[in-house]
C-alpha cells in the first residue's frame, strides 16, 4: 500500500472493528496505521467484547493500550446505545451468527438513527439483505463482501470530493439530465451536504413521482434515514408544479417570494441556509418554456442570501429551447454542468 495524500481529509474518524479473524485484524492493522493521522481505530474480535452500556473513555488512550499491551482487558469496550457513540464508524463482520449481530446493529440504528455502520462479509449476500430489509435496515447500512479493496473501504469512509464542493452556498447552478438515476444520485450527494453543514434541504420533484416513493428512492441511492431528515424537517419534498406554478400560471416574483420567505424561515430554525434540487420539467410539460427562461434570467447568478438552487433540467427539454434562449438561460447561471 502507498502513502494517502488527501488534502480533503479534515476530521479524524474514530472507527470501531468488530472482527474475529487474526488475518483481516492484522490488515486493517496494517491499513490504518497508514492513515493514522486521519482515524483512530478499535479492533475487538466479537460483539461481545462490547459492553452495550454507558461508559465515558478516552478512545486514544484505548488505541494506544490496544497497540502496545497484552493486557486482554482492553477488549472491554462499552458501547452506549441510548445516545451517540464515540465511533464515528462501526464495522461489523458478519458471521454464520449475523442475525444477532444485524439485531444489534437495528438496535444502534434505531437509537442513533446518524450512526455509520458497515458490513463486511463472506456469506450469502442475498440471505444477509433479505433479513436486513425485513428489519428495516437495508439502507442505512453498506455492505462490503469479502475479500474487498481496502481502497473502497477509503472510499466509504471519506467519500472523494464531487462537482458539489466547488458550489458555493450563494451560487445559482443549472444541470441537466438523461436519465432519472442520474438525477436522484445528484440530489442524494448535494442534499448529503446539507445535511452536513446544517442547511434547509428542499427538494422539488416532477409530477409523475410519489413522493414516499421518492424516499424510498433516496434511500436506495445512498441517503440513509431520509425519513428521520423528513420527520425532523431537515428535508422537505414537494412536487414542482405546487411550487412553481399552484394556481396553474407562472408568477415569478411570487416564486421569488417563496424562496425568500423559506430561506428566513430556515435561518429562524437554526439552519445556515436553504439548498434546493429543483427539477425543471413541469416548465415544459405545461408549455411555460418562455416564462422560465424569463423567470430564471430574473433570479441573479449568485444571491445575497444563503440560498443554493440545482436548477435540474431534463436534457431534451434544454435541447428543445430556442438556441438563444437556450443561450441566456445557460448565461444566467453561475455554474453550468450540461450532459
Amino acid at each position: 500500500m502507498n502513502s494517502i495524500n488527501s488534502p480533503w481529509v479534515k476530521k479524524t474518524l474514530n472507527v470501531l472493528i468488530i472482527e474475529n479473524d487474526p488475518e483481516m485484524q492484522s490488515l486493517y492493522h496494517h491499513f490504518f496505521n497508514i492513515i493514522l493521522s486521519h482515524v483512530s481505530f478499535t479492533i475487538v474480535d466479537g460483539i461481545s467484547k462490547v459492553g452495550l452500556k454507558n461508559n465515558n473513555y478516552n478512545i486514544k488512550e484505548r488505541k494506544n493500550r490496544l497497540n502496545n499491551s497484552n493486557d486482554k482487558n482492553y477488549y472491554n469496550y462499552n458501547l452506549n446505545l441510548a445516545h451517540q457513540s464515540v465511533f464515528d464508524v462501526i464495522i461489523f463482520n458478519i458471521t454464520v451468527e449475523y442475525f444477532r449481530d444485524i439485531e444489534i446493529a437495528k438496535e444502534i440504528i434505531e437509537n442513533n438513527p446518524r450512526q455509520k455502520i458497515i458490513f463486511t462479509t463472506a456469506y450469502n449476500l442475498d440471505e444477509i439483505r433479505k433479513k436486513m430489509e425485513n428489519d428495516g435496515i437495508l439502507s442505512s447500512i453498506t455492505i462490503l463482501q469479502k475479500p474487498f479493496r481496502f481502497s473502497n473501504l477509503l472510499s466509504i469512509l471519506y467519500p472523494t470530493r464531487t462537482m458539489f464542493d466547488r458550489i458555493r452556498l450563494t451560487d445559482h447552478v443549472l444541470m441537466t439530465y438523461n436519465t432519472i438515476h442520474e438525477e436522484l444520485t445528484d440530489a442524494v450527494d448535494f442534499i448529503k451536504r446539507g445535511l452536513a453543514t446544517t442547511e434547509l434541504n428542499l427538494l422539488l420533484i416532477r409530477g409523475d413521482m410519489d413522493v414516499k416513493d421518492t424516499v424510498t428512492l433516496l434511500e436506495s441511492a445512498g441517503l440513509a434515514n431520509a425519513n428521520v431528515f423528513l420527520k425532523d424537517n431537515s428535508i422537505i419534498i414537494l412536487k414542482n408544479e405546487e411550487w412553481y406554478m399552484p394556481d396553474g400560471k407562472v408568477d415569478k416574483y411570487r416564486i421569488i417570494n417563496q424562496w425568500h420567505n423559506l430561506v428566513k424561515q430556515s435561518i429562524q430554525n437554526g439552519k445556515r441556509g436553504l439548498r434546493a434540487f429543483c427539477m425543471m420539467d413541469c416548465f415544459f410539460e405545461n408549455g411555460f418554456s418562455t416564462e422560465l427562461v424569463d423567470y430564471e434570467c430574473t433570479l441573479p447568478s449568485q444571491f445575497q442570501i444563503p440560498f443554493t438552487p440545482i436548477c435540474a433540467y431534463r436534457q431534451s427539454d434544454l435541447d428543445s429551447l430556442p438556441e438563444q434562449e437556450k443561450k441566456k438561460l445557460i448565461e444566467c447561471h453561475n455554474h453550468s454542468l450540461i450532459c
